[in-house]
């Protein structure tokens, strides 16, 4: 996976982002990939949302315009 996004940071493909809610039964582990991702220099969001589970839907909810403003950033839209 790392091989994967370092050559996709060379290669210009677009920004990764790491989303995830803080009650989530994976944000232990999703802190510690974030960690590893800084420690080994790949430039990368991270974004905790507070108070949401597993549930994607909560997720945009919570979000609300800063979600898909990182989609419009990465492909360059107005």
């Amino acid at each position: 996976m790392l091989s994967v996004l370092r050559a996709a940071q060379k290669s210009a493909t677009g920004p990764f982002r790491q989303v995830i809610g803080s009650t989530d039964f994976t944000a232990e582990d999703n802190r510690r990939f974030h960690r590893h991702l800084a420690d080994q220099g790949i430039v990368h969001d991270f974004v905790e949302v507070p108070g949401v589970g597993h549930d994607v839907l909560a997720l945009f909810a919570a979000m609300g315009d800063a979600n898909w403003a990182f989609y419009r950033q990465a492909t360059g839209a107005l």
